[in-house]
């Protein structure tokens, strides 16, 4: 249940560093928004659901969580590959512990982070 938790984690620090990144950078919205739903995909499939639910016109009005921000916590699309690569790194190395299906689901996630770090340069 650890591999999954962090997972989960994972992916929720990321929607958070993403609703962040909408706020700071409008313009790219509809991408960013875009590869923020695919992380509320991703914590579907983890077993988990969003916190909060991002609007089109502007930052979230949902409280914030009660967890500080990591201190490195991105605050512009720019810094938003680097989050994702690091991600899509600590999915991989959790593959080789976990359970054969939990190990699958955490290669295609690490596969889309990269994969978002990508689209995102």
């Amino acid at each position: 249940m650890a591999l999954r938790a962090a997972a989960v984690a994972r992916e929720q620090d990321l929607m958070a560093l993403y609703d962040r990144a909408v706020a700071a950078s409008p313009a790219r919205a509809a991408l960013l928004l875009g590869l923020r739903a695919e992380h509320a995909a991703h914590l579907a499939a983890l077993g988990s659901t969003p916190v909060t639910t991002p609007s089109t016109s502007g930052p979230s009005t949902a409280p914030p969580s009660t967890a500080p921000p990591p201190p490195t916590a991105p605050t512009s699309p720019v810094d938003l590959p680097a989050a994702e690569a690091a991600a899509s790194a600590a999915h991989a190395v959790a593959v080789i512990p976990a359970s054969r299906g939990l190990a699958a689901l955490l290669a295609s996630l690490a596969a889309a982070e990269a994969a978002h770090a990508v689209a995102l340069a």
